[in-house]
């Protein structure tokens, strides 16, 4: 697949044209594409995880996907939790963890 190629699918895009000296080659930009995210299957065209430490309870890390703004539920392992539920979720959680 040649530069004409990716041009035409539209995956790149030419952000400067060097007309006036034609021994420099013109500046291409990759242009993001969309995917469904591996959790949610929301389109995002960056998905990162974010890992956040917390201490209270208990010392714990929460994981949160920032294509979604989804948290990962300790649970399920899954990235199905928004803010308001993670933390009733983590408490529980913790609380049958450190029980015994």
């Amino acid at each position: 697949m040649d530069l004409k190629d990716l041009v035409e699918k539209g995956l790149v895009k030419e952000i400067r044209n060097n007309n006036f000296m034609e021994a420099e080659p013109s500046l291409y930009q990759s242009i993001p594409q969309q995917k469904a995210c591996d959790d949610c299957n929301k389109l995002v065209t960056d998905r990162r995880v974010s890992y956040s430490k917390r201490h209270t309870p208990k010392p714990h890390v929460r994981i949160k996907c920032t294509g979604c703004n989804l948290y990962k539920n300790p649970n399920t392992n899954n990235f199905d939790c928004e803010a308001k539920q993670i933390e009733s979720i983590w408490r529980e959680h913790l609380q049958v963890m450190h029980k015994y």
